[in-house]
């Protein structure tokens, strides 16, 4: 009898065994997937020593970038202020435009549809709001503001788009700053500054719009290329124009060429078990529900279903927006890799200095080819933050409100000095504004 139960107890540990190494691949899995996960982690690797901070007279020319700054929240406002305060130590009254620092709008100037299509004077004021506190920095920084529209700008890439950036276009020029492209048209439209330096503005939304637009259905308005083809030509002259002249090229538009973040395929932990925004605890209410019946039940099948409820619409969010449909502003789409490949092919002869955008609502600093480096500064707006993995030639990395500010030294060298300006620790406790500071600063010059 002993011996028989000491048989069951042996074939008893070799199942058990079993069992956990049926599951020991899928928990590998699992982990490998967890790792590769998108994060909010703070990643900066320039080549040390970090330069340090420029005399005001070895600045020739000084460019902010931030994006996605149109739902600025009253008690998170000092993203703004404290990019006006730092423009203005970049400015003074006696400036020309050719010294004053620019502050570059890389799009989603105003959520969440732009400007209203139509007679909606409660739409078109919610929408002053949003650009307002964007334009009234550009105003206190003594700088000049150019704005470029992003996905949001174009009514969501809705039905109203052109009429949105057109609406969005007065406003802008009416209060003094420059929308370039203007209305629509994709660009690409060349803003110099001095000798030193050539910004080469790109509609990029205008590539991936799938309604009316200029150019599509015989719509021929006043822009200076209406066809792919013609962008790619009049970029890649721009391109080559400046890089002969000895320039520093900044390409920008709204959308990036590369990406760690969710536009580029790459999720937190957490997106692959909860559902985006308000929807996040719909299915795992009625998941509890039936995990809690099947433990009180003894009905085990009950905790499968409670894992299907679980993970199955995330899963579903996540695979179908990257194979089904992203409305074009996914990487994984193939209207914007087709366009990014359209781009580059522009750059091939003569790489541009940097290629700066938003869409990603982080900060990012990765190597890039052809173009030397690819600039994501989309953390205009603290309230829509979102994760990013750190890719093979990523250099710094910040998931928190803030911007870049790019200056251009004098001398031999002509260096350009990138610093990063990010949020310093969390938010105060009962609201508060944040306090920014410096975190990444690097050469973007001679870099190994």
């Amino acid at each position: 009898m002993q011996r028989v139960q000491r048989v069951q107890g042996v074939r008893e540990v070799q199942r058990r065994r079993r069992s956990s190494a049926g599951y020991l691949p899928a928990l590998l899995a699992l982990a490998g997937a967890l790792a590769a996960c998108a994060s909010n982690s703070s990643y900066i690797n320039p080549a040390p020593p970090q330069p340090v901070q420029p005399n005001p007279e070895e600045i020739e020319a000084t460019v902010f970038l931030i994006g996605d700054a149109g739902e600025p929240r009253p008690d998170m406002a000092r993203v703004l202020e404290t990019l006006a305060d730092d423009a203005a130590l970049r400015s003074s009254p006696e400036s020309d435009d050719e010294s004053r620092p620019r502050i570059v709008f890389l799009g989603d100037n105003v959520y969440e549809r732009g400007f209203p299509a139509g007679d909606d004077p409660e739409a078109y004021q919610y929408a002053v709001q949003r650009i307002a506190p964007q334009l009234e920095a550009v105003s206190r920084g003594g700088a000049i503001g150019i704005f470029t529209a992003g996905n949001h700008d174009w009514d969501r890439q809705g039905p109203s788009g052109w009429e949105a950036i057109g609406q969005q276009t007065e406003y802008v020029e009416s209060h003094g700053a420059l929308m370039l492209p203007r209305s629509g048209c994709p660009g690409p439209n060349v803003h110099n500054i001095g000798d030193r330096v050539s910004l080469i503005l790109l509609d990029t939304q205008w590539w991936l719009h799938s309604r009316s637009k200029p150019g599509a259905d015989g719509e021929r308005p006043a822009c200076d290329a209406l066809t792919q083809t013609q962008v790619v030509d009049q970029l890649r002259a721009a391109v080559d124009e400046a890089s002969a002249a000895g320039r520093d090229v900044i390409v920008a538009g709204h959308h990036p060429l590369e990406t760690g973040g969710r536009h580029g395929g790459y999720w937190e932990a957490s997106d692959y078990f909860l559902l985006p925004g308000k929807a996040k605890w719909l299915h795992t209410i009625p998941a509890i529900l039936a995990a809690g019946i099947g433990i009180a039940t003894g009905e085990e099948w009950l905790l499968g279903v409670a894992v299907g409820i679980q993970v199955v619409p995330p899963l579903a969010h996540i695979y179908g927006r990257k194979w089904i449909t992203s409305h074009h502003q996914d990487l994984s789409d193939s209207w914007y890799r087709a366009m990014r490949d359209s781009l580059r092919g522009a750059f091939e002869e003569h790489p541009p200095l940097m290629f700066a955008a938003g869409h990603e609502h982080n900060l990012q600093v990765l190597k890039g080819e052809p173009e030397i480096w690819n600039l994501v500064s989309g953390a205009g707006s603290p309230a829509n933050l979102s994760a990013a993995k750190v890719l093979a030639g990523t250099l710094c990395k910040e998931v928190k409100p803030g911007y870049m500010r790019l200056d251009f030294l004098r001398g031999q060298e002509k260096q350009v000095l990138l610093t990063l300006m990010a949020a310093e620790g969390q938010r105060p406790e009962g609201g508060g504004a944040l306090s920014l500071r410096e975190t990444c600063r690097m050469y973007l010059k001679n870099q190994p």
